[in-house]
């Protein structure tokens, strides 16, 4: 029943992160950056009024215009440094409770390690997906279809949140743990 209850949760962390990323307004939208307009949204651009036979591709917002292959590098350099230090912040954190909970002696070592595993890999996995720290730069890159290529996992959010958040997160904690044991001998 416990299994479930952190399949919800997470799923439902993933959903909140979803919604979170498609309410951001889409900065290479034309206009005033209102959202839902531009190749992002999902419909087909409309040809301008003055000729209909060739559509106008959507300009960059004024904040989106600076945008180079060498700033989308160093957002994914950026990107993949943040994700380092959420999974490092979780695995230390969940590390500093399971010793304490070790000294105190409640419940066997496996529930201790596991019940302290799941919350690191967990919590990085999502910090890492949801990213709170992105910057204007690297949304720039990720909505731009000439440089999101730069970006590793550019279009799948839940990935990235997998492969640079949750499976090193819970390698980490794991070697943490076997270091803990070898030197309490």
């Amino acid at each position: 029943m416990r299994i479930y209850f952190v399949v919800a949760v997470v799923f439902g962390l993933a959903m909140v992160g979803r919604a979170l990323s498609l309410a951001q307004p889409d900065p290479f939208a034309a206009g005033s950056g209102s959202a839902g307009t531009g190749a992002a949204s999902g419909s087909a651009p409309t040809p301008s009024a003055s000729d209909p036979a060739v559509a106008e591709p959507a300009r960059p917002s004024p904040a989106c215009e600076q945008i180079t292959k060498q700033i989308c590098s160093a957002q994914d350099s950026g990107l993949l440094l943040k994700s380092a230090a959420y999974v490092v912040i979780a695995v230390l954190l969940l590390t500093l409770i399971r010793v304490w909970w070790d000294k105190r002696g409640t419940g066997t070592a496996g529930v201790r390690f596991v019940a302290t595993l799941l919350p690191a890999a967990l919590g990085a996995g999502v910090l890492s997906y949801l990213d709170p720290t992105r910057g204007q730069d690297l949304k720039c890159c990720l909505a731009s279809a000439i440089f999101k290529n730069e970006i590793l996992f550019q279009d799948s959010a839940l990935a990235r949140g997998a492969v640079l958040g949750l499976l090193p997160a819970a390698a980490l904690f794991v070697i943490f743990a076997i270091v803990l044991k070898v030197l309490r001998g």
